[in-house]
């Protein structure tokens, strides 16, 4: 599921109105801006991983199916 984040970008929480509840406000924009890179450098790391962990799994598995498969049909 971590390999999804691929394909979603990042958005900062927006402000609905109301400047205490905006996000980070003690910082500036430039500030979030940094953090939200910083995050998105992160979370496609570990996508990446996720990524290729699923495709090693699935190979693995359709290598063992396979296997199997062949042993089963060999006599």
């Amino acid at each position: 599921m971590g390999a999804w984040i691929l394909w979603s970008p990042l958005q900062a929480p927006t402000c609905d109105g109301d400047a205490e509840l905006a996000w980070m406000p003690e910082k500036t924009e430039a500030e979030r801006k940094k953090i939200i890179e910083e995050i998105r450098t992160v979370e496609i790391k570990w996508a990446l991983r996720c990524l290729w962990s699923i495709l090693v799994l699935v190979l693995l598995g359709s290598i063992g199916g396979i296997a199997g498969w062949a042993i089963l049909h060999s006599h």
